[in-house]
């Protein structure tokens, strides 16, 4: 004596057992949230499934700062500038050892440091500059009375 599918009471049974319903037929008409959310049930039944998995390419390439760090050593700062030469032969070194990602964080450190370098040295360029300029303007002496010695 098992109940027939068209009767109320079957759908009844079958959604309190686990929200459970046959794929075969929707009970929820009238109700489109309910329709909605029956469909939603369905579909994560689905026995194939398939998982799409997308890689991005790993970029080899490697950039030289080495004429930046040397401007940095040369032009502004020379303690940073060492330092960023030297970051710069390790990332020419993982490159040739094969490590690009290595390679490519020593280069990126290169060139943060002989940026740091540049703007070191130009402010203290600048302060240099206005430096010599106050003492320069201070012991300037105009004479205000020329008395023709």
């Amino acid at each position: 004596m098992g109940k027939k599918k068209g009767s109320s009471s079957y759908y009844n049974v079958k959604q309190n057992q686990n929200d459970d319903i046959s794929d075969d037929a929707n009970p929820f008409n009238d109700d489109p949230e309910r329709v909605h959310r029956y469909s939603l049930r369905k579909a994560s039944r689905a026995e194939n499934t398939s998982i799409a998995v997308s890689t991005l390419p790993i970029s080899t390439f490697v950039p030289d700062y080495m004429n930046l760090a040397i401007f940095a050593t040369v032009c502004c700062c020379l303690p940073i500038g060492v330092f960023a030469i030297k970051r710069n032969k390790e990332a020419r070194r993982l490159k040739e050892s094969g490590d690009i990602l290595g390679a490519q964080k020593k280069a990126a450190s290169a060139k943060r440091l002989s940026i740091w370098g540049m703007v070191v040295g130009f402010i203290f360029l600048g302060v240099v500059i206005g430096v010599g300029v106050g003492i320069y303007l201070e012991h300037k002496h105009i004479p205000h009375h020329y008395y023709g010695r």
